[in-house]
């Protein structure tokens, strides 16, 4: 529910999900695991934490292939702070 909102105020799935999983992070510092968002244009991102990196797929309708997609969960960039 988290990165839906962050994307409601503008932020771009990759940053809503980091968000996200900093979230779930701070309550449960031994949390390993990640968490994957998309808008309503397609557009997707990750975040992920205790693990080094995360693989996941993804289906493009139009050529009926997946492909494959990569984070480095040591590196998220900074999630954007929004005030409303």
């Amino acid at each position: 529910f988290l990165a839906v909102e962050e994307m409601r105020r503008g932020a771009t799935p990759r940053e809503a999900a980091v968000t996200a999983v900093r979230r779930i992070a701070k309550h449960y510092p031994q949390f390993s695991g990640a968490v994957i968002a998309i808008d309503k244009n397609g557009n997707y991102g990750a975040g992920c934490n205790n693990r080094p990196n995360f693989f996941y797929y993804v289906a493009n309708p139009l050529t009926g292939k997946a492909t494959e997609e990569f984070i480095n969960c040591d590196n998220p960039p900074a999630p954007k702070v929004f005030l409303n």
